[in-house]
């Protein structure tokens, strides 16, 4: 036997939950992972190591965020047979379209890490391609069947925000609230990052700390008014659709910053802007 140590390194991405770390095992293992036998080894906070035994042959170590997300948000790192003791580490990066994924650092060079990087790419942004396929299939074409929309207000523990009824809540652990409307052929993702109490953190320290320290895509972070949003596009390199994506940085408190990630096609992205803007001032905390 011998020693396994696992560090989930310091990052904002995804800083609330914990990772949970399975270990391929076809004896004992209870949950099947991308149709490997594991067994759950750790479970780890931001910044936090953990060390577990495990055995001397090839194993694969895997990372998710939990059971209803492991067929798409994951992360795999082959274990090579030995007796010698196994350090690994990574951390949660910023890719709304794969669910803010753990990735093992030093793993990209093997192939089967990057079909598995890829599958989450397709299934994680599924959510908005329904919306969008739909909407452009149905809503946007159907004028007879054309219903009258008004607003209506979403709410949470946290936050309450007004759309629209064409909007539908939908269930995702990775978010504390997602909404879809196959009308609009729009999405909305929203997180959270939580510091201690006290901390008293500065809203534009923050988005200078994230634009310079973080995972995030190569877009500035600017400000309209008291707003502080950034904007970028993703193409999906399946069908080559090009998604649009705005994201809007927001203050609650000293110890809570939250992320509105509202997204559309790239083509829609001028005309859906008014409407971002109208729905992220219609925020209200609790």
């Amino acid at each position: 036997m011998r020693q396994l140590s696992v560090t989930r390194e310091k990052s904002i991405v995804a800083s609330l939950g914990k990772m949970k770390f399975y270990i391929e095992d076809p004896v004992n293992g209870d949950t099947d992972i991308n149709g490997v036998r594991t067994r759950m080894l750790l479970e780890l906070k931001s910044g936090e190591t953990g060390t577990a035994e495990i055995g001397d042959g090839a194993l694969k170590l895997f990372a998710i965020a939990g059971l209803s997300s492991k067929d798409w948000c994951l992360d795999v790192y082959n274990i090579p047979e030995g007796t010698e003791d196994i350090a690994v580490s990574g951390k949660n990066h910023y890719n709304p379209t794969a669910g803010n994924p753990f990735r093992f650092n030093g793993n990209e060079s093997d192939p089967a890490v990057r079909e598995i990087r890829k599958k989450n790419s397709k299934r994680g942004i599924l959510i908005l391609v329904i919306a969008i396929l739909i909407g452009l299939a149905v809503g946007f074409i159907v004028a007879s069947r054309t219903t009258i929309i008004r607003s209506k207000t979403f709410k949470n523990k946290y936050f309450a925000i007004t759309l629209d009824t064409s909007f539908k809540e939908e269930k995702d652990d990775r978010y504390d609230m997602v909404c879809v409307s196959d009308k609009r052929g729009a999405a909305l993702a929203v997180s959270k990052s939580e510091f201690p109490a006290g901390s008293n953190i500065d809203l534009a320290e923050y988005c200078d700390y994230i634009s310079e320290y973080e995972d995030f895509p190569d877009a500035k972070i600017q400000k309209d008014g008291s707003r502080y949003f950034f904007e970028y596009d993703y193409q999906n390199p399946d069908n080559k659709i090009t998604y649009h994506y705005k994201v809007y940085i927001v203050r609650e408190s000293g110890e809570r910053i939250w992320l509105f990630q509202f997204s559309t096609l790239k083509s829609r992205a001028a005309g859906m802007d008014s409407n971002f803007k109208k729905w992220i001032d219609s925020v209200k905390f609790e």
